[in-house]
C-alpha cells in the first residue's frame, strides 16, 4: 500500500525504501526523531515512520 522511507536520527532521508508488503525487523517500541516524528528503531541510525508498520 505505502512505501516506507528511511530516516537518520535527525529525521532525514537515507535514500533508503522497503516496498508495501514487505517485512521489517524492528527494536523496541515508538520513538521521536530530533524532528518531532514518530518513527521506529530499524537498524544502526535507521528508523522508518511508526504510521506504516503494522
Amino acid at each position: 500500500m505505502y512505501k516506507s522511507y528511511v530516516y537518520d536520527g535527525n529525521g532525514k532521508r537515507t535514500g533508503e525504501v522497503y516496498k508495501a508488503y514487505v517485512s521489517v525487523t524492528y527494536y523496541g517500541g515508538k520513538t521521536k526523531l530530533s524532528n518531532g516524528k514518530s518513527a521506529v528503531k530499524i537498524g544502526d541510525n535507521k528508523y522508518t515512520s511508526w504510521q506504516v508498520i503494522s
